[in-house]
């Protein structure tokens, strides 16, 4: 299991990255990351989250919602402090639990949540941006993953969708997805009843909307953004409020 504390120059970084959160009045956050090979990494800039989490080593079999729902009871009981939200973002790759941690109460949770929602991830994303080397470096099992080998895939999983949002046709989806099973033109075209040049030109346009400059690359994006087959992570959440 790894603290961000066990290295002071690290925690400084942590700190720092996290004053950026003050403008949305949120003194303390956590980010607890669970591999799907196993293994938590949890950072933050409160004390009694990482106090916690290196206290009990059993805490670091469970997976990231139930980690964080512990730390967080843990915080609020020994140290006073008001877990008020926490989102949970899903990759087939690993799994993030970003939490707001407030040092008094708040009379609305549900509006406060709703209220800081959009800015918070965004805070979230750059600071798994600020970590990313530091992630790979304590588990290098992950140095080749697509998630933290791509910002733009990494950002729609914290965010739950890409900003470009794209849709092909099912005439799109059929010649891309022949094309990734390494299918050429003129097989795709007998096999769809249509003319080599066609299949070209859905190509063509599926790349340019992808903004990608090879066939390989598109393949790619669409299978990371869902496109074609069904591992789609960025279905949003139920609002995980109060959750302590």
């Amino acid at each position: 299991m790894t603290a961000m504390n066990d290295i002071s120059t690290y925690r400084t970084k942590v700190d720092d990255v996290c004053s950026s959160l003050r403008t949305l009045s949120i003194p303390y956050f956590s980010m607890v990351l669970s591999f799907n090979k196993g293994g938590n990494i949890v950072l933050s800039n409160c004390d009694g989250i990482i106090q916690a989490y290196q206290r009990q080593a059993q805490l670091a079999e469970l997976n990231a919602e139930s980690l964080t729902l512990r730390l967080n009871a843990m915080c609020a009981e020994n140290y006073g402090l008001y877990p008020v939200y926490h989102i949970l973002r899903k990759h087939s790759e690993c799994t993030f639990s970003f939490s707001v941690i407030l040092d008094k109460p708040i009379a609305n949770e549900i509006d406060f949540y709703y209220t800081t929602l959009n800015q918070f991830e965004s805070f979230c994303v750059n600071f798994v941006d600020e970590f990313v080397d530091l992630i790979i470096e304590t588990n290098p099992a992950y140095r080749f993953s697509f998630v933290f080998t791509n910002k733009a895939l990494r950002e729609a999983v914290i965010k739950q969708g890409y900003e470009n949002k794209i849709s092909l046709s099912l005439r799109e989806q059929e010649c891309i997805l022949l094309t990734a099973q390494g299918k050429q033109p003129k097989l795709i075209a007998r096999e769809l009843n249509i003319s080599p040049f066609t299949v070209e030109q859905y190509l063509k346009k599926i790349r340019r909307q992808l903004n990608c400059e090879t066939i390989t690359q598109a393949i790619f994006e669409c299978i990371q953004r869902g496109l074609i087959g069904c591992d789609n992570p960025f279905q949003r959440e139920k609002p995980s409020v109060a959750m302590i």
